[in-house]
């Protein structure tokens, strides 16, 4: 047996469930939402403070390029490489006590962030270099450097050493490259240091995770002898305090932050060592360089946590809330229902007078109130049921009065008596055999349902019984199909046709005529024709006729009524008779019902 669920248990279940996800989704969205809303924030922060040290640093940079723009043209250092050509054409030893400091000293002076400048001849060679080790400069600013330079435009070059002559400092430079020109013709080239320890306060005065880091051949893509990928540290607040070697500080050995990360304008969580990061990187395409922070991921979960634990006590409130609601609207909804079930449990068991009384102003009191017009209903059904039953049952006992009528046999008997006076021994003994047979089939067959054939031979029976009797002015035939043989058919359908074939058309018309019977299928019906061609019917006569088809009470004349209410009854409405006839000539009764095969027997 299905086990049995309470609707009560529907519905508190299904409202409950319906509440509570949506409250648990809002609840994780809210706090998926509280981190992103934290994550872009923090993504906005860091870009406006990379955006304000990119500022900074391009401030710095314009102050060297000034320098460099105005010391290129200063008529003092175009003498001095003037000096130096002519010298070394002259006195190449003169030319090698130039002092170069003489020129430049003033501009370090002026310029804040310079911290020195060095002249380099068209031949590639220092002049007049007494502050750097002119060949650690050498090395690093080589004849290849100047000629993949060329004399157009200025160039910033990448990180470098400066071994000052007065000490053993090690100085970590960027350097500024100008061409210096007369009249369009290369004299030579200034080279600016500026300290890259003026990136240190820019980044640390801003963010103690910042890094700038190079991005170029000779930083990001330079791959070291263990195939990993570097990337030289140019600042970092992080290592001021330190020794700071840049070349070293290679930035994924201290970071393990993947370089795919570093190169979109983006901000992103990452996991390194462990430990969730978020870096937040811009591109800085004037130096070929990248700005980024790196933050601990645990900064922006410590401020999640707050907002999460309250929308945790508010998404538990309002599951409490889900579930007394839910409580509160499963037992609103079910009392109604559970009164009907009541008032259908008591109609069950036999009552079908209860109606129910609890009328709710919805869905559930319309269907209470149609429930009880149903009842209505089903109680004026079974009536008319009961009533059909019992009209049908008087309508088989008027058939059977009305076919085995008294004068008839009474007439076939005299019929036979008359033979055995007459000495017709062989017509007395068809007369009773037909007899037999006619009120065998219509009286003891125990069925009113039989089939076709049977109904026929009943028929010839009484066929032959009256044509005996009217021999003189009656002859007839039986054309039957064999295909609707085994169809069926109410029991004395036909002989109330027949007769008032025979009564009101043959023998009114007192000369001798002919009645046929034909029987055949078309489609899905069976057709019956029975023809006489007596004295014909009127217009007003067929529709008197037809009128008393329709009648609840038996018409004065039952048999045609009869036959059509039979029919009806048995095929549920689907018979049909149409009566064709001319006055005086003929008159042919159209039958037709569905055709339907009789069960085996």
């Amino acid at each position: 047996m299905k086990r049995f669920f309470p609707i009560r248990a529907k519905i508190f279940f299904s409202i409950f469930i319906f509440m509570t996800i949506p409250i648990i989704t809002l609840t994780y969205l809210s706090n998926r939402f509280s981190i992103r809303s934290l994550l872009e924030q923090t993504k906005i922060n860091d870009l406006q403070a990379i955006d304000c040290m990119q500022e900074s640093t391009d401030t710095l940079l314009n102050v060297i390029e000034s320098c460099g723009a105005f010391a290129a043209s200063d008529p003092s250092i175009i003498r001095f490489f003037e000096n130096y050509y002519a010298l070394s054409a002259a006195s190449p030893a003169q030319a090698e006590q130039l002092n170069f400091q003489l020129c430049s000293s003033r501009y370090a002076e002026t310029f804040e962030p310079l911290l020195g400048m060095s002249a380099v001849s068209r031949d590639h060679i220092f002049i007049g270099e007494n502050v750097y080790d002119q060949q650690q400069l050498s090395w690093y600013f080589t004849r290849s450097f100047f000629q993949k330079l060329g004399d157009d435009s200025p160039q910033w070059t990448s990180l470098h050493m400066l071994l000052p002559l007065a000490s053993d400092e090690i100085i970590y430079s960027l350097s500024y490259v100008i061409p210096v020109k007369k009249s369009g013709q290369l004299l030579g080239y200034l080279i600016l240091y500026m300290d890259r320890g003026r990136l240190d306060c820019i980044t640390g005065s801003l963010s103690d995770t910042a890094y700038v880091i190079h991005d170029s051949e000779n930083g990001l893509y330079r791959q070291q002898t263990s195939n990993q990928q570097t990337c030289d540290i140019i600042s970092a607040k992080l290592y001021s305090s330190e020794t700071f070697n840049p070349y070293t500080a290679n930035f994924y050995q201290k970071s393990n932050i993947n370089y795919n990360h570093l190169i979109n304008n983006n901000s992103i969580i990452t996991s390194v060592n462990g430990e969730n990061l978020t870096v937040t990187s811009r591109q800085y395409p004037r130096m070929d360089w990248i700005y980024l922070i790196v933050s601990p991921y645990t900064d922006i979960s410590r401020q999640v946590l707050t907002p999460l634990s309250q929308m945790i006590v508010i998404g538990a409130a309002s599951i409490l809330f889900a579930l007394l609601s839910a409580s509160i609207i499963s037992l609103l909804i079910s009392r109604p229902i559970y009164s009907l079930n009541r008032t259908i449990q008591k109609i069950a068991e036999g009552d079908l007078s209860i109606r129910h009384s609890e009328l709710t102003n919805d869905e559930i009191g319309a269907l209470a109130l149609a429930f009880n017009s149903l009842l209505d209903r089903i109680q004026e059904l079974m009536k008319n049921i009961s009533r059909q039953q019992q009209a049908k049952r008087n309508l088989q006992l008027q058939l059977i009065q009305a076919q085995i009528k008294p004068h008839f046999l009474y007439n076939v008997l005299e019929m036979i008596s008359s033979f055995i006076r007459d000495h017709m021994d062989r017509y007395a003994l068809d007369s009773i055999s037909h007899l037999a047979s006619f009120y065998r089939t219509s009286l003891s067959d125990g069925s009113d349902i039989i089939s076709v054939r049977k109904e026929i031979d009943m028929i010839q029976n009484y066929l032959e019984l009256q044509h005996l009797r009217y021999i003189e002015f009656m002859d007839f035939s039986l054309e039957i199909e064999d295909e609707i043989s085994r169809c069926q058919i109410p029991k004395l359908t036909l002989q109330p046709i027949v007769e008032n074939a025979i009564y009101h058309g043959l023998k009114i018309k007192c000369e001798k005529g002919n009645l046929r019977v034909r029987g055949y299928r078309k489609e899905d019906l069976i057709f019956f024709e029975v023809y006489d061609d007596g004295i014909g019917m009127s217009n007003t006569q067929i529709d008197s006729v037809m009128e008393s088809l329709n009648q609840e009470t038996p018409a004065k004349d039952f048999g045609i009524s009869s036959v059509f209410k039979r029919l009806n009854l048995y095929f549920n409405h689907q018979a049909n008779i149409t009566i064709q006839s001319e006055p005086g000539k003929y008159t042919n009764f159209i039958l037709s019902f569905p055709a339907r095969e009789i069960s085996p027997p």
